[in-house]
């Protein structure tokens, strides 16, 4: 890419300066100047599709998802988890119901006789 480097380094520095950053420290203990950022360093970035499939919903929000579950009317018989999956049970059809919690988008999924989200 044409000044790529060039783009990236603004792309730091203007970010880094709206958090109210002044200054890096490198690994040796080197202080540089944010403005000066592209004097010491060559930036270069990889393009990288997401892969496809969905995500866990993480132990973090389990809890919370729970809670959306139950105050949203899903019929819901029995919940477990396990390694930061979400397993119901249900006799509602559940499966590729979706729904917004916090930005995040999820999705119910039929595996054997319950559902992952």
């Amino acid at each position: 890419m044409d000044k790529g480097s060039e783009i990236f380094s603004n792309w730091i520095i203007e970010t880094y300066g709206n958090k109210g950053t002044r200054y890096f420290i490198t690994n040796d203990f080197t202080i540089l100047p944010i403005e000066r950022f592209s004097e010491y360093f060559n930036v270069s970035a990889k393009y990288r599709v997401k892969r496809s499939g969905s995500s866990n919903v993480g132990k973090s929000n389990i809890s919370n998802v729970l809670s959306y579950i139950k105050s949203h009317d899903y019929v819901v018989q029995t919940t477990r988890e396990n390694g930061g999956k979400l397993f119901v049970e249900s006799y509602e059809p559940l499966h590729k119901r979706r729904f917004l919690l916090h930005g995040h988008e999820y999705m119910f999924s039929l595996r054997d006789s319950e559902y992952v989200s």
